[in-house]
């Protein structure tokens, strides 16, 4: 018969705390802002919509017109935002195209706390730090 060899929960629990400290460990620069935090992140993005007038008459009143820029049938946005983080200003923000004009796309690139961080539409496409 052999001997089965077991460890208290306690010490179960201390592995696996210990290895999940280690190799989920996030790297610093990826920390999310705490929500309190007042940051305004940086906001360069191009919209596009199949309805492209109510999608700027709606950039216009929320931005000012000397925020935004039409380029073909696109519009260009350049304007600072108080939120959060960049991933929950994005999110709003393109909640709020969507109400006007339900296609609508949004590529945008959020500049805060010396990372850029890009969205297309709802995903992220990445962060790098600002220079690169």
């Amino acid at each position: 018969m052999e001997r089965v060899l077991t460890w208290p929960a306690e010490r179960w629990a201390a592995v696996v705390r210990a290895a999940r400290d280690t190799f989920l460990r996030v790297p610093e620069r990826f920390h999310r802002t705490p929500p309190d935090a007042a940051v305004k992140p940086r906001l360069n993005a191009r919209v596009s919509s199949d309805s492209p007038d109510a999608v700027g008459r709606f950039l216009a009143a929320k931005f000012g017109a000397n925020s935004i820029t039409r380029e073909g049938g696109d519009w260009i946005v350049h304007v600072e935002i108080k939120g959060a983080s960049a991933r929950d200003a994005n999110r709003e923000l393109l909640s709020e195209l969507r109400r006007v004009e339900r296609k609508t796309r949004l590529r945008a690139e959020w500049t805060s706390g010396g990372l850029v961080e890009r969205f297309f539409d709802y995903v992220s496409k990445g962060t790098r730090p600002i220079g690169r």
